[in-house]
Formats: C-alpha cells, structure tokens, sequence
C-alpha cells in the first residue's frame, strides 16, 4: 500500500470529519425547582406578631435634597 504525501498542510476535506448538516436540538429546560404546590410553599407561615418595623426606618429612606452645581 503506498500513500502519496503532498506537499504543504490542508484542512481534512472528509464528510466524516466535516460539520453536520443539521444542527442538534437545544437543550431541555430544566423543571421548576418549586412553585405554589411545593410543600415548603404550603409550611410558610406569615410571623404572628408580624414584620419587626423599627421605629427609625423612615429616616433611612428620606430624599436628600438636591445639590446646586458649583459650575
């Protein structure tokens, strides 16, 4: 059996190395990890007393008043 080697480097030209003529399907979505039928949904619980509501929070949220620019 004798091989021909040729001179200089080419790009295989063979169907079977060659890229498919049809691109794969994407893949699957994941299934919800939970949503309102999960059990953990169905435990939760609101706290009785309710929401811990400090008597300080509105001065964290107040608007600052806008700056002039000193140009």
């Amino acid at each position: 059996m004798e091989v021909e080697l040729e001179e200089g480097c080419m790009t295989p030209r063979s169907q079977i190395r060659g890229a498919p003529e049809v691109c794969p399907p994407p893949p699957r979505k994941r299934p919800a990890a939970c949503n309102d039928s999960c059990e953990y949904a169905k435990k939760r619980e609101l706290p009785k007393k309710g929401f811990f509501q400090p008597s300080d929070l509105d001065l964290i949220f107040t608007i600052a008043p806008r700056r002039e620019a000193l140009c």
